[in-house]
C-alpha cells in the first residue's frame, strides 16, 4: 500500500519521503523539503530526475535542515504558481529534483518562466510558501461556531 502525504495515487514523478522507516509520497519536491519540519521528524527523500533518470537523495533533520544532498549538484525546478486551475497540475507537477542545472536544461527550455534552485534555496522557498499557507489557513477558536474550510471534517 502506498501512503501519501497528499490525497493522490503515485505522483507523476514520485518523490518518496521515508520517515521513521515508513515510505510516504508527495506531489512536489518542495513538499518533501518542508514536511519533515512540520511533523518534527528527520527524513530521507528520494526522487528520480525526469531529465536523466539519476536518483537524487536528500536527508533532513527533524528541524527540517538539509543535512546531505546526493549528488551535491542537485537542484529543484520552480515555476510561479498560476492563479487558475488545480494546484497539482498547475504547480506541483512542475516542481522536480534534477541531478544538476545542466540536467534541468530541457525543462528550463520548455518552461521559460521557470527557474532552478539549489537544494538549500529550494528548502527556504518551500518553508516560506508553507508558512504563508499555514498563516492563511488559521482556523477559528475551537469553542466557536464559526469554522474555516481548513477545519471542516
Amino acid at each position: 500500500m502506498i501512503k501519501c502525504l497528499a490525497p493522490t495515487a503515485v505522483p507523476v514523478v514520485p518523490k518518496a519521503v521515508t520517515v521513521a522507516g515508513e515510505q510516504l509520497y508527495t506531489w512536489c519536491a518542495l513538499d518533501t523539503l518542508f514536511f519533515p519540519a512540520l511533523i518534527g521528524k528527520a527524513a530521507t527523500i528520494e526522487s528520480t530526475s525526469p531529465g536523466s533518470g539519476t536518483l537524487i537523495r536528500v536527508a533532513t533533520g527533524a528541524d527540517g535542515t538539509v543535512t546531505s544532498v546526493q549528488p551535491a549538484t542537485a537542484v529543484v525546478s520552480l515555476i510561479s504558481p498560476r492563479g487558475t486551475g488545480p494546484v497539482r497540475s498547475s504547480f506541483c507537477n512542475q516542481i522536480h529534483y534534477f541531478a544538476s542545472r545542466e540536467d534541468a536544461g530541457p525543462w528550463l527550455d520548455a518552461h521559460p518562466d521557470g527557474e532552478v534552485l539549489d537544494i538549500e534555496a529550494a528548502h527556504r522557498a518551500g518553508a516560506a510558501i508553507a508558512a504563508s499557507m499555514l498563516s492563511d489557513a488559521t482556523c477559528a477558536d475551537p469553542g466557536s461556531d464559526t469554522r474555516n474550510d481548513c477545519c471542516a471534517p
